[in-house]
């Protein structure tokens, strides 16, 4: 799934090896992760044009398509969730986001934390 997420916010194709030092894998574990990704018809695989041994991957259409049901899919379960709550609810949630989202900006989300 993060590969995923990866590649639909790259503005250009991936090595896999620039795929796998994203992710924070292994070059293998990211190679056997495109293959399974390729089987499903979400990313596309080429060798590179300069250095066969590189191979360069993308979303396909499918895979961009299943990324932005995902999206829209948390999207709409957050607007789900504000919608049944209060109007002194939202103003509690209100401020205490307030001086997370007047950040300058955001660290990088990690799997031990927020």
């Amino acid at each position: 799934m993060r590969a995923l997420f990866v590649l639909a916010d790259s503005q250009r194709e991936l090595a896999v090896h620039e795929l796998a030092s994203l992710l924070g894998l292994s070059v293998a574990t990211t190679g056997r992760a495109v293959q399974g990704l390729a089987r499903a018809d979400l990313v596309t695989r080429r060798e590179d044009a300069h250095d066969r041994r590189v191979k360069r991957v993308r979303l396909s259409e499918q895979g961009r398509r299943f990324v932005d049901g995902l999206v829209q899919a948390h999207r709409d379960a957050v607007r789900e969730c504000l919608e049944s709550l209060s109007d002194p609810e939202r103003d509690q949630l209100s401020q205490a986001l307030a001086p997370i989202l007047a950040r300058d900006a955001l660290p990088p989300a990690t799997t031990t934390g927020c």
